[in-house]
């Protein structure tokens, strides 16, 4: 991976120091929230619109790696009209992204479409 490089990948497949070193490079990652990991809360929790799928809210978070070294990314919560097969009713969602030029909106819809996008950028190779 490198500097300025957009990974869109399933919270199974994403450890978080996967995560972080694609932050330290400078790369950009979209991920559903490992269930396990830990944050601390930065910003309060702020919302920003709805989407096609519910409404959506965003901090700012901050995650360690293990060497101990802070990464600040948004976590976006989105609260869903219907449940998802595992009959979740909210999904929180981390990326690096920045909020000046990817609103937390368009990271939801990414996210609701990274099946088609992941298929496309295999066909696109």
């Amino acid at each position: 991976m490198q500097a300025g490089d957009v990974w869109m990948q399933d919270r199974n497949f994403c450890p978080w120091g996967l995560l972080c070193g694609m932050d330290t490079r400078g790369a950009f990652f979209l991920t559903r929230q490992p269930q396990a990991l830990p944050y601390a809360m930065v910003t309060p929790l702020r919302e920003a619109g709805r989407v096609e799928t519910g409404q959506v809210a965003e901090p700012r978070v901050r995650v360690s790696d293990a060497a101990g070294h802070a990464h600040l990314c948004r976590r976006l919560r989105v609260k869903l009209k219907h449940p998802t097969r595992d009959g979740a009713r909210l999904l929180s969602i981390l990326t690096n992204l920045p909020r000046k030029t990817v609103s937390a909106l368009t990271v939801a819809r990414l996210y609701r479409q990274r099946p088609l996008i992941i298929v496309m950028a295999l066909f696109s190779i």
